[in-house]
């Protein structure tokens, strides 16, 4: 099977009378195209019918470029990133960029394909997604080392993906934005707090804010094996060090900030963002713009209701930090 460097593979079915094996390959470029495999022969092709349509691809193959590398973090631990490009793009540390990733609860990154991205990487664009501890990318053990005592490897290792970008010139604190939601929501909102000077532009979504409180609402008390228990002291202290809205600094000026928020999310609450842009809003340092973007009868997805819903929210997503970017 073709297997191209930068993207996933979804089965989709066996035919055990043909031994033909019909998967589905993307990445963040390129859409959905399904094949065909034969276990037999070895044959692998593009496959199609009524139901599995030819998708046209907006760019040529090869227009950008993927690649999965890795950074060292402070504690000399190897961690995976995956950079995408326009190719040819000069790494000058000019390059307006985005850094992503969930860190929690075993996840495995996936390349989804984004047309809001490519927008994003056509007007010269650096996307990066770093694999950090927490996730499951690199097996069980990658997830526990960034859970309860020792979740700080999460933090610490997106802080230090920032730092390797800018330090490999992709980009610049002037120029860099981080995202994520929910598990990624609380890792933009810990960055912010600790590093505020990394970075340009914040976005976390539908995060958990306040640490001190996360396991009195819906599913809090079921994450004690991400987060620790906060009836154990250590484990309790250890959460309020990086927990967001407690270290929140009546001297600092935070980054440009878009929390992204809906009233109807039963698993994490909308208080805890209406919290934190309140904090973060009421001081007479924060002299950049604090905006809270709450998505009406939505749950914890945001507002998908609808193809044109998801283009809207996605196009005014990537407008939003083009727009602080390139000031």
């Amino acid at each position: 099977m073709r297997h191209r460097k930068g993207s996933d593979l979804d089965y989709s079915f066996f035919d055990e009378k043909t031994e033909n094996l019909y998967y589905m390959q993307f990445s963040y470029t390129v859409p959905p195209q399904n094949f065909r495999y034969n276990l037999k022969t070895g044959e692998d092709q593009p496959f199609f019918n009524d139901r599995y349509k030819q998708k046209p691809t907006v760019f040529p193959m090869g227009y950008f470029e993927t690649e999965t590398i890795t950074f060292k973090s402070r504690d000399n631990v190897d961690v995976p990133i995956t950079i995408v490009h326009k190719r040819g793009l000069p790494l000058n540390g000019n390059n307006p960029t985005i850094l992503k990733a969930y860190g929690g609860f075993g996840k495995v990154a996936a390349y989804n394909y984004d047309t809001g991205l490519l927008y994003f990487l056509e007007n010269g664009g650096v996307f990066a997604y770093a694999e950090i501890r927490g996730n499951g990318d690199k097996g069980k053990q990658w997830h526990l080392d960034g859970t309860r005592l020792k979740k700080s490897n999460t933090f610490n290792d997106f802080i230090d993906a920032a730092e390797f970008l800018i330090r490999e010139k992709y980009t610049s604190p002037a120029k860099l934005a981080i995202t994520g939601g929910s598990q990624g929501g609380l890792l933009v909102g810990v960055a912010m707090t600790q590093r505020p000077e990394l970075f340009k532009v914040a976005v976390p979504e539908v995060g958990v804010f306040d640490m001190s409180r996360f396991s009195e609402y819906t599913v809090g008390r079921y994450h004690y094996d991400e987060y620790g228990n906060p009836e154990n002291e250590a484990e309790y202290g250890a959460m309020l060090a990086y927990s967001p809205y407690q270290n929140i600094k009546e001297d600092v000026n935070y980054p440009v900030t878009l929390i992204l928020t809906s009233e109807n999310d039963d698993r994490v609450p909308p208080v805890n963002s209406y919290k934190f842009a309140a904090k973060l809003q009421n001081r007479a340092t924060q002299k950049n713009p604090v905006y809270i973007k709450i998505a009406r009868k939505s749950g914890h997805s945001g507002n998908n209701s609808s193809y044109d819903a998801w283009l809207q929210s996605q196009s005014e997503f990537y407008s939003f930090i083009l727009f602080h970017l390139n000031q």
